[in-house]
């Protein structure tokens, strides 16, 4: 069954790149139908990519007679209100982490997502590596044994990034890199092995003083 989808905000490198594998293989059985962005010069380079129906207004996106269900890459600050208003309009949600910037922001994105009995997730596509999926097979069949301990390295190149033109770097924005991005492990360890007693962490920096909590 093929399902209509849209994006609330390209502004997540990722969502480009789920784009251009939803428009280029039928076998995702998913058809992109509307897109939404505040920037409009990343909307109509976005919507101009990938053949779909620009909006600059989100109430007009929603109501959209096609759509089944949003993808959201907008901006960390900007994910409880979209995950409200995408849920009170019945649509299906998956949401580019992290989160949000705040517990208070998390709750209502948990509120939205209950009262109106939508399907949601988050983007974790460390759940569907193959790679990933063997090993929690392996883990859960005995193959391997019992475990006594999980190291997970997880390093990103931020050195040579430009941070001055990143968005991921606006505190108002995201926060920290360091926030965002060890969503990812946090979440295949716990997906792995479920809820941890205890937990020990190292962290190294290469200390770039462009990025804060790097």
């Amino acid at each position: 069954m093929t399902i209509n989808l849209g994006v609330l905000g390209f502004a997540h490198g990722h969502v480009s790149s789920y784009c251009r594998q939803w428009t280029q293989d039928a076998g995702f059985d998913v058809t992109l139908v509307a897109g939404w962005d505040h920037d409009e010069v990343r909307l109509t380079k976005s919507a101009e990519a990938f053949g779909i129906q620009p909006y600059t207004a989100i109430d007009e996106f929603l109501a959209h007679p096609d759509l089944q269900g949003v993808v959201i890459g907008a901006e960390t600050s900007l994910h409880a209100d979209m995950v409200e208003k995408a849920a009170a309009a019945g649509k299906a949600i998956a949401l580019q982490k992290p989160l949000a910037l705040t517990m208070r922001e998390a709750d209502r994105i948990v509120e939205a997502v209950n009262r109106y009995g939508v399907p949601f997730t988050l983007a974790w596509q460390m759940r569907v590596d193959p790679q990933n999926i063997q090993m929690k097979e392996l883990i859960e069949q005995g193959t391997i044994g019992d475990l006594f301990m999980v190291r997970r390295r997880h390093g990103l190149p931020t050195q040579r990034w430009d941070v001055s033109t990143m968005w991921h770097f606006d505190a108002a924005l995201n926060r920290d890199i360091w926030a965002d991005d060890t969503a990812h492990p946090v979440d295949f360890i716990y997906w792995l092995l479920g809820e941890p007693e205890s937990v020990t962490a190292e962290i190294t920096s290469l200390a770039n003083p462009l990025v804060p909590n790097d």
